[in-house]
């Protein structure tokens, strides 16, 4: 199952799931990419009616739910109590803002619990470009154990060399997208938000925090870009006419 969060207010790009991307809305290109997975349900869950009205227009299932969230995983956890879903029940979190994300790399962070039952959330990394990337406050970082556990996420270069000689191949860069299953979900969104997600502004330390075991696997395919920004929003316009064309 996929659920996609989409939250109307933005600080940088308000109303992002509306915007137009060559004819289409943004929340309906990311169900697109949705629909092209092996995914049996998709839904989106969103804080306002707008997004509802746009969602029903192209026939997505859409759920309206509470606007004080402080995140996609707070959203989607709303969606497992009304729902009562099994706490076994795979979910894999699609970002709103992702209408480039390779279908292939959802059914991979889906896989990855699939394959390992005693785990109970998964996210995607991939290889750092170079150091300027390794140092941008915009790229979240992890590094990782020896069993391909998150040890730790940051917006900072981690590791630090003290020596002051980065070696930037020591960590990944994260890719925005999870899986969990509603168990861990449901502990998760229970969870107040800790210090080092309000620090950091990354969600997913808070399950880190909670001792839950985050699986991370290489992606299969590089994602291309989300979009956070105007900037952002015209690459990937740019891109669509360059596919189309």
């Amino acid at each position: 199952m996929i659920v996609i969060p989409a939250r109307y207010e933005s600080t940088r790009l308000p109303g992002k799931p509306l915007v137009d991307i060559c004819g289409k809305s943004m929340i309906s290109r990311v169900f697109d990419v949705a629909c092209k997975t092996s995914a049996s349900e998709i839904l989106v869950a969103t804080d306002d009616d707008r997004i509802v009205d746009e969602c029903r227009k192209y026939k997505i299932n859409v759920v309206l739910t509470s606007n004080r969230h402080q995140s996609g995983t707070d959203r989607i956890s709303e969606l497992a109590e009304i729902n009562s879903w099994d706490d076994n029940q795979i979910i894999v979190n699609l970002q709103g803002d992702e209408p480039l994300m390779p279908f292939e790399i959802i059914d991979q962070v889906a896989n990855i619990l699939i394959e390992r039952p005693d785990y109970s959330m998964s996210t995607l990394v991939t290889n750092l470009k170079d150091k300027s990337e390794f140092l941008s406050k915009d790229t979240a970082k992890v590094i990782l154990s020896k069993d391909n556990n998150a040890i730790y996420f940051s917006r900072a270069a981690i590791p630090f060399s003290r020596d002051g000689d980065y070696d930037f191949n020591c960590a990944m860069r994260h890719i925005g997208i999870y899986a969990y299953r509603v168990k861990a979900l449901k502990e998760i969104s229970r969870c107040p938000v800790t210090n080092l997600e309000e620090i950091e502004k990354l969600e997913q330390l808070r399950p880190l925090w909670l001792g839950i075991n985050i699986a991370v696997e290489v992606a299969h395919k590089e994602p291309y870009m989300s979009v956070d920004t105007y900037d952002d929003l015209e690459k990937v316009r740019k891109h669509f006419i360059t596919v189309k064309s």
